[in-house]
């Protein structure tokens, strides 16, 4: 059996205060690791933001982007992005739906984009969205 467990980063793993992982933490994380167990983090944030942890300790993989981009032993899971185009779809049907915050991480050269936003009723975002033809999916479909 596979133990493994996955840490979020912002305010539970990485300090606000610091910005960093603290020591105790650090000796945390290498007890956990000495006794076998897989230690992943699970964040909203892209990869690429988290080059400052993951220079401090080596974890087994992750989970980014709020489920679009996985990653275990150095292998992509999971990608899913979506067009860069859909982005300017998305920007234009936010007007109506209470977006808290938006980012959106774009590649023209790999023709992908990936979108985190927040919205204060997702009833009312999703029918915007629906609106708007953009396609919502279920759990069950990206899960």
């Amino acid at each position: 059996m596979v133990k493994a467990i996955f840490f979020d980063v912002d305010g539970t793993l990485v300090s606000f205060r610091t910005h960093t992982i603290p020591p105790s933490a650090l000796e945390a994380l290498h007890t956990l690791r000495a006794k076998g167990i897989k230690l992943f983090l699970s964040t909203g944030r892209h990869p690429v933001m988290l080059r400052s942890v993951e220079g401090l300790f080596s974890f087994d993989g992750a989970v980014t982007l709020s489920g679009q981009y996985c990653t275990a032993g150095g292998q992509v899971l999971r990608s899913n992005p979506m067009p860069p185009e859909a982005v300017e779809e998305l920007v234009e049907a936010e007007a109506g739906m209470d977006v808290e915050y938006m980012y959106a991480f774009v590649s023209h050269a790999e023709k992908t984009a990936y979108v985190i936003l927040r919205v204060a009723d997702n009833d009312a975002a999703e029918k915007v969205l629906r609106d708007h033809g953009i396609p919502i999916l279920s759990g069950e479909d990206v899960y």
